[in-house]
């Protein structure tokens, strides 16, 4: 059930930073959210703000940091949310 929800809210951030449906389109199925090799990468990581970079023709970490903000600041089920080069999201 988080891993839905934490994918949800990503994929809604990414299209509201695309600000174009095509293109979201066309990337949703490269986002993913898994469970990190390292445990000290949190529970989950999500690549959503490399997969943006290209489109973006923008830094990952800066993409990332603006999808961070499009987050709900109160996730219950999250402790915290950490940005790690090159620009993935843990959870």
């Amino acid at each position: 059930m988080i891993r839905h929800e934490l994918q949800k809210l990503l994929k809604e951030a990414a299209r509201a930073i695309l600000k174009d449906g095509e293109k979201f389109q066309e990337k949703e199925k490269e986002i993913v959210l898994e469970k990190p090799n390292l445990r000290e990468h949190g529970d989950w990581a999500s690549n959503v703000a490399l997969v943006l970079a290209g489109v973006c023709r923008q830094n990952p970490l800066v993409i990332a940091q603006e999808i961070v903000r499009y987050l709900p600041q109160d996730l219950g089920y999250v402790k915290e949310v950490k940005i790690a080069r090159p620009g993935f999201i843990n959870f």
